[in-house]
Order: C-alpha cells, then sequence, then structure tokens
C-alpha cells in the first residue's frame, strides 16, 4: 500500500535495488513493487542488468514498465574503474563504460555513479579531476551523466570537500556528485560540509543512517540502517542539502542480510515512513 506523502516533504522518495536484494525480486518485479509503495524513482545497478539479459530479458521491457509505472531510473550503480592508476587498466575500462552507458541510455537512464574504484593508490587530485573529465566527455557523447561518488572506506574521494576540489579541477562545467550520510561520517567529514558543494552541483542523495559509536573510517555497507534507527542528525543533512539547492531524489539505499519475517512490501513502506520522518520539516 503506498504511503501518504507529507505535503512539506522536499525531495522525491527513491529506492536503491540493494534495499531488496534479500528478496530475489527480478528488476520488472522491483519496479513494481516501489511504485505500489509510492517511490518515484529507482537506482538500478548494472550487474543486476546484466543478469537479466542473460536470463532472457529485454532492455526494452525495463524502459517501457517503469515509463508505464512512472518510476524514473534515475541513477545505475556501476564500477567502472575510470581512476586506476593503470592506463591500460583505464582504457578498457572506458570502453566498458561506453558499452554499460549504451544500455543505460536503452533503459531511459540518464546517470551512472562514478565512484573511485580499482586501484587509486597515490592518484593525486589533478589525475582524479583528468580522469573524470574524460570519463564525463565520454557520458556527454553518450548521453548518460557521470556523478562523482564521494566514497568515505576508500579511494581518494572520501569528503565533500575533497570531490568539489576534483570538480574544480576538472573543469567540467556543471558536474555533480552523489552524496550519502555514511559516507561523508566515514571518510572524515561533516554533513555542515555539503554547504561547501555549489548550488546545483549534487546529482543524487544516497539516505541511511548509522551508529556514532563504531569509528569512523570502519563502518561498513552492513552497518547501514534505516533513517531513524541510528545516530546520524539526518534532518541537518537534509538541511544542508536543501541549502545547496537540491529537491530532486532521496535514495534509500541500504545492505541488510535478512529482514526476518517482513515481506517486501513491509520494507519499502518501512523505508519510505521512515525518509518521511526523518526529513520533512
Amino acid at each position: 500500500m503506498e504511503a501518504a506523502k507529507p505535503r512539506d516533504f522536499p525531495f522525491r522518495p527513491a529506492l536503491n535495488s540493494s534495499t531488496l536484494k534479500p528478496f530475489r525480486r527480478d528488476i520488472l518485479t522491483q519496479l513494481r513493487l516501489c511504485r505500489e509503495a509510492g517511490y518515484e524513482g529507482i537506482e538500478l545497478w548494472l550487474p543486476e542488468i546484466n543478469a537479466f539479459v542473460e536470463a532472457g530479458g529485454y532492455l526494452a521491457d525495463i524502459r517501457k514498465v517503469s515509463q508505464d509505472l512512472g518510476i524514473e531510473i534515475f541513477d545505475c550503480i556501476g564500477f567502472i574503474r575510470w581512476a586506476d592508476r593503470d592506463p591500460a587498466v583505464r582504457r578498457a575500462e572506458m570502453e566498458t563504460a561506453r558499452r554499460e552507458m549504451q544500455i543505460l541510455r536503452e533503459i531511459g537512464c540518464a546517470a551512472v555513479a562514478a565512484p573511485p574504484v580499482g586501484d587509486t593508490e597515490g592518484v593525486t587530485t589533478e589525475q582524479y579531476a583528468e580522469r573524470f573529465r574524460e570519463l564525463h566527455l565520454l557520458g556527454s557523447e553518450m548521453g548518460v551523466e557521470p556523478l562523482l561518488e564521494i566514497w568515505g572506506h576508500r579511494g581518494g574521494i572520501r569528503t565533500v570537500r575533497k570531490s568539489r576540489e576534483i570538480l574544480t579541477a576538472s573543469g567540467v562545467q556543471k558536474g555533480k556528485v552523489l552524496i550519502d550520510p555514511i559516507h561523508i561520517h566515514n571518510g572524515g567529514g561533516g554533513f555542515g560540509d555539503i554547504a561547501e558543494l555549489e548550488e546545483g552541483s549534487i546529482g543524487a542523495v544516497h539516505v541511511n543512517d548509522f551508529a556514532l559509536a563504531i569509528p569512523r573510517g570502519q563502518l561498513t555497507d552492513k552497518d547501514r540502517r534505516f533513517p531513524g534507527d541510528g545516530d546520524a542528525d539526518l534532518a541537518l543533512f537534509g538541511d544542508m542539502v536543501l541549502q545547496v539547492g537540491y529537491r530532486s531524489f532521496c535514495s534509500l539505499e541500504l545492505f541488510i542480510d535478512d529482514y526476518g519475517i517482513q515481506s517486501a512490501a513491509e520494507v519499502l513502506n518501512h523505508g519510505m515512513q521512515s525518509m518521511y520522518r526523518a526529513f520533512h520539516s
């Protein structure tokens, strides 16, 4: 059953499909479940899309079902090693990025996450900037925008400030970042740092909570909680996001292995309500 959206909820509720992973639902079912729960957008994972096609599914069906349901596939999670320090790896990965962006274009997805995966030991801000510019140019050609993702647990883009420095040095006009509460905290930053971003430079927002008792740098994906089930000041997080002009999708991203007796529909409804409580004024 769809949860009633509060009039003062300032964002568009969305779901990262990792949240549904324990239920092992195919992509089309995930889309339907999201719509029934009242979500307006979804983030899919490229490995899931590839598995769907390998099992006999069609990209055109993903696009059609999402459009028929009114669920926007606004972003996709990929793991292109665009910043790897090995030039041969980067060349091969750019070809992979081209193929994956073609897939995303076919399903109607306009953005892809670009976290600092791979061997990035010693990669400088200037090198990140140069390599992100190359990836962004490819995205402009393919019609799929890479979002520079902050990762607090690994790689060289652990803080909001570092992401801003990379965007500035890249020279990419209107480049955007993907931010996430647990990553900002885990990387040693604070939610107030979001105010350092230029207006319009947030491309997507992940939503989760976490326990402050776990030391910074030691939080893992398994430590993500529903909003309100941890200690994070999500009201401040939301205020900072609004301050830099973001009003689009806030996507619940969890990596919980077992929801007990809760059904997928119950989990989605609970997730929706938890976001509403965390962010509406």
